[in-house]
């Protein structure tokens, strides 16, 4: 019978016990397929300037990458740094030969990937301009991942990083100067020039995000991919990578409040005929207000748009009625819960669309097909249903959430090699990450086995398996559906082998706190 999914034949690990040398993915495994994918990816000019599957999304990806290896490479320091010496010429991004640790990398990696970046970002406002108002106005002019307002928040975000590195080189340079006893620092005084135009035009970009909100306001979708959900989640992650009040707070609380309200208005409507759960005081649909269909997964679905919202500040979240309406929808999500189909672990599987009518048998005969229907995906799924879970448990404590995340990383473990590609969205990557945010969310020796499970998924995708799928998607080296995606596994992986906690979902999940 075909399924979604290959076999899981790789090495588990018993919690508290050392993997044997045959069961551990070597670092230089994970580090030549880096290389490889790299090379890939950065050759990669997208059909659209988007996030989702274009080339915004391989300027994230670049970035995310370049956070991930200098937090991950303490041996890094940034161009010029010991004061005197020129910066090595930038590395070219193809396959290394005979790599096999993080600290063999180029130490001016970082700075080649966001170079790369930052061209493939000029390349996609370009894109973006030429596309107009499709993608800039109306209803995708909001959208994060697949719409004007995440071009300009990666832009933003390459912009940054890019002035910082300028202004560590400035700095550099200046002490150098005086170091050898000249009147000099012209170099200094170029990469503060530098560091000054690359801030004015981040600004401009964190200007036009802005302009977005309107739009995100206007819109009749709250979901993560289309909607305000999205919206929300890049004024945040903006604030969490530049700063604190780069998006102003009332932008956020405004967006957050909408969602509430629209969540409620559509509650109100509902023709409730449950018998075994009360109606959430909370509900979406999509596409839309009025046709849409009730998804619950963290594509389009209850799923990512509470996730987003628990990542609010005390504004939302220590406003009583929102406390209690939001685990009154976790309780209402948690009620879709059943044992997947080809799974040998109970519970943890979730339906593509939430249920407002009791639950049906399945027809005659649709019993068996049943695994092969089975979505193991982050867009449907468990592996959206981690990232909630592991989220509920940060914000409100409840032990059984976390129950509830274990219970889907062990579903997304077992089914979760998937045959339509590596991306982020309904690929092994996406679920991956799912299984790493289980690493964070435990601890001792669990914690361990998550990691292990996560490099698993890495040393499969460059394997004869997961190679026989590169192809699959759509767009199969964008960030969402292809291997942009991988790249970030990757790096974070080689970052955080020693267990740093610091990988997170490119996009979805807010980055750890870093150094530019």
């Amino acid at each position: 019978m075909a399924t979604r999914h290959f076999a899981n034949r790789l090495p588990d690990l018993v919690p508290g016990a050392a993997p044997s040398s045959a069961a551990v993915v070597p670092r230089s495994t994970l580090l030549a397929s880096f290389q490889e994918t790299l090379a890939a990816v950065n050759a990669y000019h997208g059909h659209s300037p988007t996030v989702y599957t274009g080339t915004a999304g391989v300027a994230f990806a670049l970035w995310h990458a370049r956070r991930s290896l200098q937090r991950g490479c303490q041996q890094y320091q940034p161009p010029g740094a010991h004061g005197g010496a020129a910066a090595a010429p930038a590395a070219p991004l193809a396959p290394a030969q005979g790599v096999n640790d993080i600290e063999t990398l180029p130490t001016e990696l970082p700075s080649t990937l966001l170079a790369a970046a930052l061209e493939h970002g000029r390349e996609a406002l370009a894109g973006l301009k030429k596309k107009g108002a499709s993608l800039s106005t109306g209803p995708r002019g909001a959208s994060m991942p697949d719409g004007g307002a995440g071009v300009h928040m990666t832009a933003a975000l390459v912009l940054h990083d890019a002035a910082v590195e300028a202004a560590a080189a400035a700095g550099s340079g200046a002490a150098g100067a005086q170091g050898a006893g000249t009147g000099g620092g012209g170099g200094g005084g170029q990469a503060a020039e530098a560091a000054a135009a690359l801030l004015a035009e981040r600004d401009e970009h964190v200007r036009s995000f802005l302009d977005s909100y309107p739009e995100a306001m206007d819109s009749e979708n709250d979901e993560f991919l289309y909607g305000r959900a999205g919206y929300l989640q890049g004024a945040q992650l903006l604030n969490a990578a530049i700063g604190p009040g780069t998006i102003p707070d009332e932008i956020i609380e405004g967006v957050a409040t909408e969602m509430l309200e629209s969540g409620r208005e559509m509650a109100e409507r509902l023709r409730w005929r449950r018998t075994d759960t009360p109606a959430p005081p909370l509900f979406y649909m999509w596409p839309g207000r009025e046709r849409g269909e009730p998804y619950l997964g963290a594509a389009h679905g209850m799923m990512g748009i509470l996730f987003m919202l628990l990542h609010c500040g005390p504004a939302i979240l220590e406003v009583e009625e929102n406390r209690q309406q939001l685990r009154a929808c976790l309780t209402y999500v948690a009620s879709h819960e059943k044992d997947a189909p080809g799974c040998s672990a109970r519970g943890g599987h979730y339906p593509t669309k939430m249920a407002m009518s009791p639950p049906e048998p399945p027809p005659p005969g649709e019993a068996g097909g049943a695994a092969a229907k089975t979505l193991v995906h982050w867009c449907h799924g468990a592996p959206g249903a981690v990232f909630l879970w592991c989220k509920a448990h940060e914000v409100f404590g409840d032990a059984e959430y976390l129950a509830a995340a274990r219970r889907a990383g062990e579903v997304v473990w077992q089914l979760g090699l998937l045959r339509k590609g590596h991306g982020l969205c309904h690929g092994t990557s996406g679920n991956a990450y799912a299984l790493l945010a289980l690493h964070r969310a435990t601890g001792g020796g669990e914690a361990a086995v998550w990691l292990h499970r996560a490099r698993q998924f890495a040393g499969h995708v460059s394997g004869a398996e997961g190679r026989s799928v590169f192809d699959t998607p759509d767009r199969p080296l964008s960030l969402f559906e292809g291997r942009a995606g991988v790249l970030c596994l990757l790096a974070d992986l080689l970052a955080d082998d020693g267990g740093s906690h610091g990988s997170r979902f490119p996009a979805f999940e807010l980055p750890p706190p870093t150094r530019a």
